[in-house]
């Protein structure tokens, strides 16, 4: 495959109802289609303070980045609709609700990993305070039941920003940075429920923070800095053969934070945290035809590190800013079968803080749990405000999606040096 170079002069985007839509114009430069002989080298970790993505959800704070104060809670919120498509009628829905839940047997914990499960959700790992990660257990909590299990400690032992990914069965721990690393892992571990056994992958050909389940395999992808680029290259393990086998890779422009989302047939992939002037670069990679393809840039400040998530048919990309510098967006969606972004409006209103939440996908967009809870509603693009959430906000708490459309959060710290907090809330969404 013939490279060529990417355009450095974004065209002026066409404007839709409103709304800025992004098509790509030129790809980005590929390297080989394969991966014949090094492994890749270790590199140094660069860790912005904010959101990190990952769906299957992956969701960490870069250690070290301290607690920020919480903002001014006085001021009311309203619904917000940032729509300008006078076409359209948005359904304003009812915020969710919250419950208390018992307290899981395992020990509090702030930065917890969390995955959706067929009965409710999972959380793995985390640490006992904020500047800590030293814990290599978690725990399950079951939705029709409001019970939790404990899952015991993984042979791999405690790391941040792994990936984790419910299989329908199982539940896989993988990659990550372990205490003191900054380069990424290439172990894992699955945890079966009904054994209550963990047991160890083989070493993965490539390591890693990105991975999803595909429905039949455990897809991972590695970043790695080559020159002024980045490598992204494709493996998958195989349950019925517990082997791997190493995929295709390509070649993007510079960045180094991820966001990614399965789609139920490809990975998409944005690298964020450099000053990219088209915007962070983005590939979707194909597991069952090996094979990667660049996306339109996207229309997202790439100093912004966004997660991203699958709903409906597009990924959204949202830091839940109101705005970003430099005239770029905050907020946008992918839609891969056009290959076009549109920018959406952040919820512009005051008083609350997106910038250290773990956000999470519901059965109708995805919920931002922070000092002042706000959910964002795919359907009718509305952001909607939650209630506020019982005994009062806390932070780096775990969050998961849960069976049945709603988040439940676990553990935090209500103030930056406190013990992290045992106690569950789950919100959920009507129906």
């Amino acid at each position: 495959m013939t490279a060529s170079q990417p355009s450095r002069e974004p065209r002026l985007p066409p404007r839709q109802n409103g709304l800025e839509v992004f098509a790509r114009s030129t790809p980005y430069p590929q390297g080989p289609s394969k991966l014949t002989r090094h492994l890749p080298m270790p590199w140094k970790r660069r860790m912005r303070c904010g959101l990190l993505s990952i769906y299957s959800l992956t969701i960490a704070l870069a250690s070290g980045c301290g607690v920020p104060p919480t903002p001014d809670a006085s001021t009311p919120l309203t619904r917000v609709t940032p729509t300008s498509n006078p076409e359209a009628s948005p359904s304003f829905e009812a915020a969710g609700g919250w419950e208390e839940l018992s307290e899981p047997s395992a020990q509090g914990r702030v930065s917890s990993v969390g995955a959706i499960t067929n009965d409710g959700a999972a959380f793995w790992g985390g640490g006992t305070s904020q500047d800590a990660t030293d814990l290599a257990d978690g725990a399950l909590f079951d939705v029709a039941g409001r019970s939790w299990s404990r899952i015991p400690s993984a042979p791999i032992g405690p790391r941040s920003s792994p990936v984790v990914a419910w299989t329908g069965n199982e539940l896989i721990v993988w990659g990550g940075f372990q205490p003191g690393s900054e380069s990424a892992s290439d172990d894992g571990a699955r945890y079966n429920p009904r054994t209550n056994v963990w047991t160890t992958l083989p070493l993965s050909p490539i390591p890693g923070r990105i991975g999803a389940w595909t429905g039949d395999s455990f897809l991972v992808v590695s970043t790695v800095p080559d020159a002024d680029a980045t490598r992204l290259t494709a493996a998958t393990w195989d349950p019925s053969s517990d082997g791997w086998q190493l995929g295709a890779e390509i070649r993007m422009p510079s960045g180094h934070d991820p966001a990614w989302a399965w789609t139920g047939t490809e990975l998409v992939v944005f690298l964020y945290g450099d000053d990219i002037a088209v915007g962070p670069a983005g590939a979707r990679y194909d597991p069952h035809e090996d094979a990667w393809t660049p996306t339109a840039p996207s229309p997202v400040d790439p100093l912004n590190t966004p997660p991203a998530f699958w709903v409906g048919d597009e990924v959204y990309v949202l830091s839940g800013a109101s705005s970003a510098a430099r005239g770029m967006a905050a907020n946008a969606a992918y839609d891969p079968a056009l290959d076009a972004w549109r920018a959406i409006e952040g919820p512009n209103a005051s008083g609350f803080s997106l910038t250290e939440p773990p956000p999470a996908a519901t059965n109708r967009g995805v919920f931002f749990f922070g000092n002042r809870p706000i959910e964002y509603i795919v359907a009718s693009n509305v952001w909607l405000p939650a209630p506020p959430a019982p005994n009062g906000p806390r932070r780096i708490p775990g969050a998961a999606p849960a069976a049945g459309g709603g988040v439940v959060v676990w553990g935090g710290v209500t103030e930056p040096g406190q013990p992290a907090l045992s106690s569950a809330l789950l919100y959920e969404t009507p129906d």
